[in-house]
């Protein structure tokens, strides 16, 4: 049947994905704003989700903590103090969900902790010695206190990752008064062993995880606010860390991001330049932990968060700034910076709340809303069937559109071409698996890529 097919359908092209748009969550003095993403780019309004008068969030954490494939918000809010889960439902969000964080949570990261499958949290702690709580997922997104560690002084922040490629989640935190970057061990239960502490340089308010010398093993790179530097460490394996070098960012940095933005294959670095600054900093990574020079561009009155997506869905990675402008309130907003291409940025526009006191003190992005659908099913009736085969010839050929193209791609490789009415075909007639998940009820996709349901 593939060569029949094959043979008479030589020629095809693939259809080309529909673009994907990233949702924008960014802080308020009292809650969160959603922006969505759209076609036209403009983030316009945002949608109020109150959590408590002055609470002041802090720290938005991005992570599917209820296992249904769609990104739901933590919020860790300074002042509450508390932490607020926000469970999405894929057109909106349900919560909050409050949790005791600690006595100021500043920020927070998930991951499973225990093994059992479900995304936990560790929420950091400044005040007074510094403590990081664990909260324990008991399922479908509730919480429950698991441990509290002390790992310095001051806990700013903290990150999860598989540190010493054994299987298990582990820790990396950053402390402010002890001026240090400490690395937790996790052994998969729940418990954490202390395995490297490096110094910093002064007043460490935030770290970043990314690839940085050419391996795949998780690197550090330290925001040092007073200093005004970033630092960089390499894993050399086993859980232990090497500082290779500082670098110049702005005046007073709060935060950081990794990723790769010009395709290379080594993480580079988008820094907040924070208070006294209007700009952000870009330093593209060189290899074995070495960055050129900070780059620096225009965003707004006192940038202290970064978060990074491809805003226009054009295969370049974008950045969005959140200006926290204390002096005046009408100039607080989010900035975002469009790649150029040939590692240059342009900014593209601002947003800002529709109402309320815009206290940005943070920006997270992400593809919030989620289309249910059935993959096979072409045609959108519910069924996978022989009539979807067909609809999806039609749709490879360019004869006709569909609402999904994600539900077209019956083999989940993240393309919506020849390969798919074949897979169909094969499965109808007895002679290939069934399609990927979900399948054969309606869900999220739970494979990431630029298809997508209108």
């Amino acid at each position: 049947m593939r060569r029949l097919l094959a043979m008479l359908l030589a020629g095809g092209m693939a259809c080309a994905a529909d673009g994907r748009y990233p949702d924008v969550a960014t802080t308020d003095r009292d809650g969160i704003w959603i922006f969505r993403g759209s076609a036209q780019g403009d983030y316009a309004g945002g949608t109020f989700h109150f959590i408590g008068a002055s609470v002041e969030p802090w720290h938005i954490c991005v992570a599917d903590l209820n296992g249904d494939a769609l990104p739901d918000l933590v919020s860790s809010n300074r002042l509450g103090p508390s932490v607020s889960v926000f469970l999405n439902t894929g057109d909106a969000f349900e919560g909050p969900f409050d949790y005791f964080g600690g006595g100021e949570p500043y920020a927070a990261a998930a991951g499973d902790f225990d093994s059992d499958g479900d995304l936990d949290l560790a929420v950091a702690n400044p005040e007074a010695s510094g403590a990081l709580v664990l909260l324990e997922n008991q399922g479908g997104g509730t919480f429950a206190q698991m441990a509290v560690l002390t790992p310095g002084n001051a806990t700013y922040a903290v990150e999860c990752a598989d540190v010493d490629a054994n299987g298990t989640t582990d820790l990396v935190v950053v402390n402010d008064d002890s001026e240090d970057l400490v690395v937790l061990l996790g052994n998969g239960a729940g418990a954490f062993v202390e395995s490297g502490r490096y110094a910093t340089e002064r007043s460490p308010k935030s770290l970043a995880l990314g690839r940085f010398n050419g391996d795949a093993l998780p690197d550090v790179a330290v925001i040092n606010y007073d200093s005004a530097t970033v630092s960089s460490y390499v894993n050399t394996g086993g859980g232990t860390f090497e500082y290779v070098a500082s670098y110049a960012v702005g005046v007073l940095p709060r935060h950081a991001v990794a990723r790769d933005f010009d395709g290379d294959g080594t993480d580079d670095l988008v820094v907040a330049c924070g208070r006294g600054s209007e700009e952000v900093a870009v330093l593209f990574g060189l290899g074995g932990g070495r960055f050129a020079p900070a780059e620096a561009y225009y965003t707004g009155p006192r940038p202290n968060a970064v978060a990074v997506a491809d805003a226009d869905a054009d295969g370049r990675l974008d950045i969005f700034a959140a200006n926290w402008s204390l002096d005046a309130e009408q100039f607080a907003c989010v900035s975002l910076l469009g790649n150029a291409g040939g590692r240059q940025f342009a900014k593209r526009l601002d947003f800002k709340p529709a109402a309320g006191f815009p206290k940005l003190t943070f920006v997270a992005a992400g593809y919030f809303t989620a289309s249910l659908f059935i993959r096979g099913d072409a045609n959108g009736d519910g069924r996978v069937n022989l009539s979807d085969a067909i609809r999806s010839l039609y749709y490879v050929f360019g004869l006709s559109q569909v609402a999904c193209a994600d539900a077209v791609d019956a083999n989940d490789d993240g393309a919506a071409d020849i390969a798919d009415p074949i897979y169909v075909l094969e499965y109808l007639f007895g002679s290939g698996p069934p399609p990927a998940p979900p399948f054969p009820r309606p869900g999220a996709d739970p494979t990431p890529d630029n298809l997508t349901c209108r």
